[in-house]
């Protein structure tokens, strides 16, 4: 039986779409339970709780929505937590700083090196770090939580 006619022939227990997580020749693929998606759901909203986030915060989503799934568990607990989401993904950099600076994100949900690649061109690009954006800005990476 091919990967899919398996995934084919367990489709209805599955209630998200079939993801490629990892980018490679031939991407790994994963099916998401309903299970699955709450567990997720949990730990993301345990992350949001660590860094303090709450239904007034406006998340800037770096993670990517493609390949790599993870800006899908930051941007599903964060509908959950009832806080406004920019789900900007990744690259565009100088894109990504203008929206941030334009909606007043007070949360960035990235990897730490695209989070400081963000703050060089903001820089470079004549922005005052601390008066362009929110002073109070919380930096969430999927393993820690730093306030900048």
């Amino acid at each position: 039986m091919s990967l899919w006619s398996f995934l084919l022939s367990i489709w209805t227990r599955l209630s998200e779409s079939i993801l490629p997580v990892e980018q490679l020749e031939k991407p790994t693929v994963v099916g998401y339970t309903q299970e699955d998606m709450q567990v997720w759901n949990e730990v993301m909203m345990r992350v949001y709780a660590m860094a303090e986030t709450n239904s007034k915060d406006i998340i800037h989503n770096a993670y990517g929505y493609g390949l790599f799934t993870g800006g899908l568990g930051f941007h599903s607990a964060a509908k959950k937590l009832g806080a406004a989401i920019v789900p900007s993904s990744g690259g565009f950099t100088s894109r990504q700083i203008m929206l941030m600076r334009d909606f007043g994100a007070t949360v960035l949900a990235s990897t730490p090196t695209f989070a400081l690649h963000l703050a060089e061109v903001a820089q470079k690009e004549g922005y005052d770090l601390n008066k362009d954006f929110y002073s109070g800005l919380v930096f969430l990476a999927l393993n820690l939580s730093v306030l900048v």
